[in-house]
């Protein structure tokens, strides 16, 4: 079956290079990007989902609402003077529309973060100029900022204004995104049509020479619209490659674990590109029930995944086995329907690619960054190419250029025409060549990242370790995340420590087991005599709006006591005080549910019998569960009915 709304053309390859060509042909501007990206006018360009039927938005469609978000948009400006507005929304397709108009309008887009904490916004937002800033109904409770304020659900109301931008002088021609801010400072990226231009051509040579990047399900290919599109890789991996040929962009209600994976079921989801984050965390929760199975089951799970390895995906015997003995896994996670998977933004473990690709997914590894855009990734078809963690090699305007001290160095017209920090502009490097400060090796013509450069830890022997190359090979029992660093003594030598991340209500025997885990595991790796100690600590180790480690504030809350530390001497007094922490808040949801003292709650009380609930009751009080856990217990803690059984099953899910 031929792929749909690909025009008179005879396959997607003549698709592509047909639209290139004309595009091309344009002085690359955002204004001559525009028609592009909605020149496909029946396509279908978004996907939502209420529970109960899809809903379906045409790039047509799309294209009217960006002119009538900018018409809107234009009045509401007028009295603006500088010249970014800030677009502080959450992924959808107003996000894209509102992204269009405000450049319609000849404003620069500045795309905020909205993870970020509301005070690094402000500064961002004085600093920089913005005077005005695009909300919608997600953000509107965070945003409080000192500036004009636009609700962006007032600007699709139907006005007789004219439509602005109708030549190029009256559009922009640049947007800025926020850098990730790991190193502990933020930086403003200025990207103008000509960079777009030569990621969106480098994307064309991408599906020419990738068989499994084009391929499609009953014609369709759908983008999972997960990462957030202020992000360099949800922006143009994601938005700009896709939406340049018109493909359909499947939007999420919210980003919980069921929804994310309903979703890409209900809807065929073929491509999904993320940060390793979500990865992990699927590949985690997927073993964590494999091995509640048995040990028979997941021994046998295991053999059958490195046979799968072993053999490569493109084997008679590995199809076999992965249509046999993998298709109940897949069902739970996304369905059959994946063709592609891409991981970028932060290095991603070795196991977690052998996972996804073993199982019968093709997942590939990639490369880039805020300054430099996405410059490369793994197009092998053959998966132990993709297994091995090879970011693969450089798109066509991309040099990738590795000096003698390992670090690279990147080149090319796609990535930022300018950086700026604190409102000055600082240098890009020599001849426009980006010190990305990664460790990179090349062999056999892939690349291949070995940590960054400012992470590198230099121990009082001497010896120098690569964090990031020494947690991706460790598989710690009960880890939910790790980190190593090097704080320095009073000497002023470097004493590596690996942090263990624990959940956060996990018992005394499931931390004795995740500390002789991660004794084990770091023998392993030759470097336990260098590492001074091992600290577990339930306090998350990445925050919620970072993609990577940020490994200096990680170290700063390792050294100013703030970070919770869990050592063998407190192991059994810090599990008690959780303990006891997780049963008050438990006891608190079951005595609101009720409306009765927490003191009448006991913990083996049971619901119905001892306190009176009625059914009514108990699924209010499970969605209170719900409400301060964040988790989901309806259906499985379901006949649960004491304090200590929710507590159990609570453990069991974090």
């Amino acid at each position: 079956m031929k792929v749909y709304g690909i025009g008179g053309y005879k396959d997607i390859d003549s698709f592509v290079e047909g639209k290139l060509s004309e595009y091309n042909k344009t002085d690359k501007r955002f204004f001559d990007l525009y028609p592009f990206m909605f020149s496909e006018k029946e396509n279908i360009f978004a996907e939502t989902n209420n529970g109960f039927k899809i809903m379906r938005t045409t790039y047509g469609q799309a294209k009217e609402r960006c002119d009538l978000c900018a018409s809107n948009l234009k009045p509401e400006l007028e009295a603006c003077k500088g010249d970014k507005v800030g677009l502080y929304m959450s992924n959808s397709e107003q996000w894209v529309e509102v992204f269009w108009a405000i450049l319609m309008c000849g404003k620069s887009p500045l795309l905020l973060n909205t993870m970020t904490d509301k005070a690094v916004i402000s500064h961002l937002l004085e600093v920089y100029g913005a005077d005005a800033v695009v909300i919608d109904s997600n953000t509107e409770s965070q945003a409080d900022f000192d500036v004009k304020l636009i609700k962006a659900e007032s600007l699709f109301a139907s006005k007789d204004n004219p439509v602005p931008g109708k030549t190029p002088e009256e559009w922009s021609d640049s947007i800025f995104l926020m850098t990730s801010g790991t190193s502990g400072k933020i930086k403003l990226c200025e990207y103008n049509g000509i960079n777009f231009y030569h990621q969106i051509a480098d994307s064309g040579i991408v599906i020419k020479e990738c068989l499994q990047v084009k391929k499609h399900v009953d014609g369709y290919i759908k983008q999972l619209a997960f990462l957030p599109l202020y992000h360099i890789y949800g922006l143009s991996a994601m938005y700009m490659w896709f939406g340049f040929f018109s493909r359909t962009f499947v939007f999420l209600k919210d980003y919980s674990a069921d929804t994310l994976l309903y979703t890409a079921r209900k809807h065929k989801v073929t491509h999904i590109f993320s940060v390793p984050l979500l990865w992990n965390r699927i590949y985690d929760s997927a073993i964590k029930t494999i091995k509640n199975r048995g040990p028979e089951t997941y021994g046998k799970f295991m053999k059958a995944l490195d046979l799968v390895n072993r053999k490569g995906t493109e084997s008679l015997l590995s199809k076999i086995i992965i249509k046999k003995a993998f298709a109940e896994i897949r069902q739970n996670i996304f369905g059959d329907s994946i063709v592609f998977l891409i991981s970028g933004g932060s290095a991603i473990s070795p196991e977690v690619l052998k996972f996804f690709n073993g199982i019968g997914y093709h997942m590939a590894n990639g490369y880039g960054a805020t300054e430099i855009g996405i410059t490369s990734f793994e197009l092998s078809m053959k998966s132990n190419d993709r297994i091995t963690g090879s970011i693969g090699k450089p798109f066509a305007s991309v040099g990738y250029n590795i000096g003698e001290d390992g670090v690279l160095k990147v080149t090319g017209p796609s990535h930022a025409s300018a950086v700026f920090e604190e409102g000055e502009r600082v240098e890009f490097g020599e001849g426009g060549s980006y010190n990305t400060n990664d460790f990179v090796r090349e062999e056999g013509g892939r690349y291949f990242m070995d940590g960054r450069a400012d992470d590198l830890i230099i121990c009082r022997t001497g010896e120098n370790i690569s964090p990031e190359q020494i947690e991706n090979r460790l598989n710690i029992d009960g880890a939910q995340d790790v980190c190593l660093i090097g704080p320095a003594n009073d000497r002023g030598e470097v004493m590596p420590v690996l942090i263990v991340q624990v959940p956060m209500y996990a018992d005394v025997d499931a931390l004795k087991k995740t500390r002789a885990s991660a004794e084990e595991e770091l023998g392993k790796t030759g470097i336990r005599q260098q590492v001074s100690g091992i600290v577990l600590t339930p306090d998350k180790i990445m925050g919620e709006s970072e993609f990577k480690k940020n490994r200096k504030g990680i170290l700063e809350r390792y050294k100013s006591g703030t970070m919770r530390k869990i050592t063998p001497d407190t192991m059994e007094a810090d599990a008690e005080e959780f303990s006891a922490e997780l049963i008050s808040r438990v006891r608190r949801v079951v005595a609101n549910s009720l409306n009765i003292s927490e003191d009448g709650v006991t913990a083996n009380a049971d619901y119905f019998s001892d306190l009176g609930g009625s059914s009514l009751d108990y699924f209010s009080m499970l969605s209170g569960i719900r409400d301060e856990f964040g988790i989901d217990v309806a259906k499985d803690a379901a006949g649960v009915t004491t304090v200590s059984g929710l507590c159990g099953y609570l453990r069991s899910r974090m």
